[in-house]
């Protein structure tokens, strides 16, 4: 469907910014809006089909549950999607009938603009400024569907759809319309906004438009608050006055805070290009550069650094981590660094070295960064995180609104491990070649060392890691205690690096650990469970990759049941008749989702300290280690023991197996 302005009545069909050229179209004043067309936001569903838009709806399923940290790893499967879609010759057909008539018989020899027109963007919450595509000085039928194709796959690119998921927008369907627009040759282009009462800021370029917003060149600006003559601008005066005269107008006739993409031709004659309602942040923002450093665990925050979208997860982090962090300095024990970067484009792009020897300060190759809720815990080299924020937020030398971001270092050592007392007196140290991360997820091949009151080795199963651990055994056991003073049954999440453990994190939880082995079969929680099997290995893919992100922690579970996958889990456990024992090959932590239909859980292998063993420690859920597991079938009768395992009854003539 292409539409014109006169067709327009509500932005669902067209987006926010070609349904504001249409108002402003309808209004009397000194100044033009463009002839233009809009392909409507449905059209662009008709060309993804059926299959892509599917498609879609599940990478933005696993994308909301593993709250964005997987998105630079799966961006290249949605581009190669994105990147063939077509335009069928019905479609240029219309498209060609439509420009003849809205642009006139000549319409092949006029230049256009081809811009994006979002129902989500130019919004009061949300500009997405800078984000989305357009395409300038574009000639001739074939031009014009590149760039409407171009602009399509731009919709799913990595900036567009990080933006949208900043602000917690998973919608996978595109709400996105394309404006074809005739371009206005400038003399002068630029952005206008306005603020408080009546005053209005100018920024412009001479020549396109462009050229600012690339931040490429410094504009000239003038402000009604600060600016009290224009004697120094490249335009005059009276223009410079005409132009916010017009501003002003519109904000007062439209009813709110306007940014205003402008344009005057070499006639004078001022264009008014696009139209969205200013920000917050935008009317928040001024031209000076923003670069700030703090410590995330061992200082107070600077008056003026700003936590901005990052204030939860801070909040966080200190509430929790920050007193611990003091103490394991005190005691001498190692800690990975925390910063709290606060900054805007200018000021990242202005102080770039600065930065780069801020990363290098770390011994780790890796960070943990967090933006807000919605993207957490994205892990990154030191050599991509500059321009993973340069993309993120479509920074330019021009871009003045602050953003702030939490930089932990990503230790990942030579193993991670975790210490909890058992018994009383004595150590209980699970361990992970696989990392810190894999153990607390669950998806880690783990190992137990135990020592006594004194520091000697109780169990072990690997000389080396034992004899590294008991060589640094007064600083682990020292924390552990002094820790445990404080919250009993606590245990302390730790990486070793090159001989020398760091500090990292740790967890409540009031139990002491037991450790009761029957044959081949661990008990993480004891009790007796009885009910039919649910052989859950055949989903361990999703399973896995569900659990990585931080969506689900020993802390949280956020509410995952939308995600199609969980679905069918869900659907199949409320089919039983009574509350059925799940069968997977690891302790993974999304399962803690399931915990209200399920009578126990039964794993191959796994952590007896992972999150969800906490968790089914707290919620007195019967659980076990079994290697047996490979023997068991959905619908077979089960019966959990403590730390055995019984087949009471199998789904096929196999006989009943302990």
């Amino acid at each position: 469907m292409f539409l014109t302005y006169d067709d327009i009545d509500n932005p669902n069909l067209v987006g926010n910014k070609f349904f504001y050229l249409s108002q402003l179209s309808r209004l009397q004043g000194n100044f033009f809006v463009p002839k233009a067309i809009c392909i409507s936001t449905n059209m662009f569903q008709e060309i993804l089909g059926h299959e892509r838009i599917d498609w879609l709806k599940h990478f933005f399923e696993d994308l909301r549950a593993t709250v964005g940290c997987y998105l630079v790893d799966s961006i290249a499967d949605l581009n190669s999607l994105i990147q063939n879609l077509t335009l069928d010759q019905s479609f240029r057909n219309n498209l060609e009938y439509k420009l003849k008539e809205v642009f006139g018989e000549r319409y092949l020899l006029k230049s256009y603009a081809v811009r994006s027109s979002s129902v989500s963007e130019d919004s009061v919450n949300n500009s997405y400024a800078g984000v989305y595509h357009s395409e300038l000085n574009v000639k001739g039928i074939g031009q014009i569907c590149s760039s409407i194709l171009l602009i399509m796959s731009q919709y799913y690119s990595y900036s567009s759809i990080a933006s949208r998921i900043r602000v917690n927008n998973y919608e996978y369907m595109p709400d996105l319309g394309i404006i074809i627009q005739q371009m206005v040759e400038p003399l002068y282009a630029g952005v206008a906004f306005t603020f408080k009462e009546k005053e209005c800021m100018l920024e412009y370029v001479e020549g396109l438009g462009d050229k600012l917003v690339s931040g490429n060149i410094e504009p000239y600006r003038y402000s009604t608050e600060t600016d009290y003559n224009a004697s120094n601008y490249a335009t005059d005066d009276q223009k410079l006055d005409d132009i916010i005269s017009v501003i002003l107008e519109l904000k007062k006739v439209i009813g709110f805070q306007v940014d205003v993409e402008w344009a005057m031709n070499h006639r004078k004659d001022l264009y008014i290009l696009q139209m969205r309602p200013v920000t917050k942040e935008l009317a928040e923002t001024n031209n000076d550069p923003k670069y700030l450093v703090a410590s995330l665990y061992l200082e107070q925050l600077p008056l003026d650094l700003n936590l901005g979208e990052c204030a939860s997860v801070y909040a966080s982090y200190v509430k929790k981590r920050s007193s611990i962090y003091q103490l394991a300095e005190q005691l001498g024990c190692k800690t990975g660094k925390g910063y709290v970067l606060n900054f805007n484009g200018k000021g990242l792009l202005t102080f770039a070295n600065k930065f780069n020897d801020l990363l290098n300060s770390s011994q780790s190759d890796k960070y943990v960064l967090d933006l807000n809720d919605n993207i957490r815990q994205v892990i990154l080299t030191k050599d991509d995180i500059f321009t993973y924020l340069v993309d993120t937020y479509t920074l330019t030398l021009n871009s003045l609104e602050q953003h702030t971001v939490i930089l932990r270092e990503f230790i990942q050592g030579d193993f991670g491990f975790i210490s909890k007392y058992y018994k009383e007196n004595e150590l209980f140290i699970e361990y992970s070649y696989d990392g810190l991360l894999a153990i607390n997820r669950g998806i880690a091949d783990c190992y137990q060392v135990y020592f006594t009151e004194e520091g000697n080795v109780e169990i072990q199963t690997d000389q080396e890691v034992s004899t590294t651990l008991a060589e640094n055994f007064n600083f682990i056991k020292k924390l552990t205690e002094e820790m445990n003073n404080k919250h009993h049954g606590c245990q302390l999440e730790w990486v070793m690096y090159q001989g020398t453990p760091y500090f990292v994190d740790y967890s409540n939880e009031s139990s002491l650990i037991t450790f009761e082995k029957n044959g081949d079969g661990l008990a993480i929680v004891k009790g007796s469970a009885h009910g039919p099997a649910l052989n859950l290995i055949q989903e361990k893919e999703t399973l896995f990759r569900l659990s990585v992100g931080p969506a689900v922690s020993i802390n949280k579970s956020d509410d995952l049941a939308y995600h199609t996958e969980l679905k069918k889990i869900f659907g199949v456990l409320e089919a039983f008749e009574t509350k059925p024992i799940i069968v997977v090959d690891k302790p993974y932590a999304v399962l803690s989702i399931f915990f209200d239909k399920v009578a126990g859980f039964i794993f191959k292998e796994g952590s007896l300290l992972c999150h969800l063993s906490v968790l089914l420690r707290e919620n007195e859920i019967p659980s076990l280690i079994s290697p047996i597991i490979d023997e068991i079938k959905t619908n077979d009768e089960l019966l959990i023991s403590d730390q055995q395992l019984l087949i009471l009854k199998v789904t096929e003539e196999r006989g009943a197996t302990s």
